[in-house]
This record gives structure tokens, sequence and C-alpha cells, in this order.
């Protein structure tokens, strides 16, 4: 005689039962049931899980404090929008002239002008650093040209010379036509006693020489010889 399972009543026949397909069917009924409420169980859990970790994520209309990497998708939305709203407010029609003044101001024009907008003031400094007269190419070319004087020779004759009608000093050679001769505190005296101050004669490539007075012999007398360029 058959005998049924605990806990769902499926149907056991005995060995020396007969087949009796009712017994079968039912026996699957009651399977099928089970299995039906078993899977539209799970997959309520399943689907309530989803959603609840979807509402976490999602959150409410109202939340704030989000961040880049913080907080629910409503919260970050709400920070995007205070965020947009606050950087709109500080764009005021003052700071909106500010922005048409830079704009003016740094639009290409090629005319030199000192006061004018910020590309006509740099064609302004390039000019003047480009001109001819006094820009920075002129004033290298000045640095780099020698300056006006090319030499300086001096020296004293002391003592007595024997040709009272001339005395003569030979130099490094200079070009006479862009010098000239400087004789300092010269006299010419017997004894003790000066006498008339010495001229200068003559001045070639090499030699300067000055004209004493014409009674006396001894000299004391100091010259230079500025050469320029």
């Amino acid at each position: 005689m058959s005998t049924e399972t605990n806990w769902y009543g499926l149907k056991k026949p005995e060995q020396e039962d007969f087949y009796n397909v009712e017994d079968f069917n039912a026996n699957a009924d009651i399977i099928d049931r089970q299995l039906k409420t078993l899977s539209d169980g799970l997959g309520s859990a399943a689907q309530e899980s989803t959603l609840s970790a979807l509402s976490g994520k999602v959150g409410e209309t109202g939340n704030t404090g989000g961040s880049t990497t913080a907080g629910t998708v409503f919260g970050k939305l709400n920070k995007l929008i205070a965020d947009i709203a606050s950087h709109m407010a500080s764009y005021t029609a003052a700071r909106a002239g500010y922005i048409d003044t830079i704009k003016n101001n740094t639009t290409a024009n090629n005319t030199a002008s000192k006061t004018g907008t910020l590309s006509q003031k740099e064609a302004f400094i390039i000019n003047l650093l480009e001109n001819t007269t006094y820009g920075l190419n002129a004033l290298r070319t000045k640095l780099d040209t020698p300056g006006v004087i090319k030499s300086v020779q001096k020296g004293t004759i002391t003592g007595e010379v024997e040709d009272t009608t001339r005395v003569s000093v030979t130099i490094s050679s200079v070009n006479p036509n862009k010098s000239f001769v400087i004789l300092n505190n010269g006299s010419y005296c017997s004894g003790d006693t000066p006498a008339s101050s010495e001229y200068l004669i003559s001045l070639s490539s090499t030699v300067l020489t000055v004209k004493p007075a014409s009674s006396y012999r001894k000299v004391l007398m100091s010259w230079q010889v500025v050469e320029f360029y």
C-alpha cells in the first residue's frame, strides 16, 4: 500500500501496488506548484534587493551634499544645480562689462599707438625697439662702436737741452689731424729763475716738437698727446 512524503504529500507506491497514472499526475502537480512558488519568491526577493540598491543610489529629490565621489544621484544633481546657480549669480552686468572691455582692448589692430588697444600698444613698443636711431639695434651699434678717444700719451722733459730753438720727443704713431697737444707748466730757466713758457712747433705721426725760450738751456715741462677716432 502506497505512502506519502512528509512535507508535500507526494505518493510513494509500494512494490506490490499497481501503477496509477493519477498518482503520478498528482505528484507532478504538487512539485510544479511548489517550484512555481519558490521561483516567484526568489524573483521577488531579487527584484526587491535590486530596487532597494537602486533606490539608495538614486536617493530622494531633496538630497544635498553630493560631490564627484560621494552622494546620491539626486544629491549630485542638486550640487551641480547649486554650483551653476552660484556661478551664474556672479556673472553680473559689471563683470560682463569687464569682458567687453577686454575684448575691445585685445581686438587686432596693428596701428601703433601708446594709448590704443593692446595690439596697438604692442606695435608701438615694437616700433620703439626697432627704431633705427634709438632702438635696440641702434643702441647696440653705438655700444659696439669704439669710444671718442683713441689714445693718450704723456711724458716729462727735464734737464739741459742742446738746441735752444726746439725740443723734440718721439711718440707712438698717431694721426696728427685727429690729435691735440697739451703742454703743462713748462718753463725754461737760467739757474733757478723761471723764463717764458714753451709753445708747440709741430706734431707729426711720431714726433712732438716744441720751442723753448731762445736764451735758456734748462727745461722743465710735461706734455700730453690725445688722439681721437
